[in-house]
C-alpha cells in the first residue's frame, strides 16, 4: 500500500516516530530498527487525512483533520480518546 506522509515527529527519546498520512491514518515508526509498528486509529480513518500532528508529554498524539476534527490518540493502543 502507497501513503503520502504529510508531518512526522519523533518522541523525546529519539526511538519512534509517529506520521500522519493523507489517508487518514497514523503511523508508528520504530526508529532503533528502522521497522515499521503499528497504524492506528485502530477502528476509525479520519476523513480528509491527518494534516497536524502534535505529541504531549504523557505520550499521547493530538491530531488535526482535514475536516476539522480535532483529536487525542493514546500512545498504547492507537485508539481515540478524545
Amino acid at each position: 500500500m502507497k501513503r503520502q506522509i504529510t508531518n512526522l515527529i519523533i518522541d523525546p527519546t529519539d526511538t519512534v516516530a509517529y506520521g500522519c498520512t493523507k489517508t487518514g491514518d497514523i503511523l508508528e515508526i520504530n526508529l532503533e530498527k528502522a521497522l515499521f509498528k503499528r497504524v492506528g486509529p485502530v477502528k476509525k480513518l479520519f476523513s480528509l487525512g491527518v494534516t497536524c500532528i502534535a505529541l504531549l508529554l504523557n505520550g499521547d498524539i493530538i491530531v488535526g483533520c482535514g475536516d476539522g476534527t480535532i483529536a487525542k490518540i493514546g500512545n498504547k493502543d492507537m485508539q481515540i480518546k478524545a
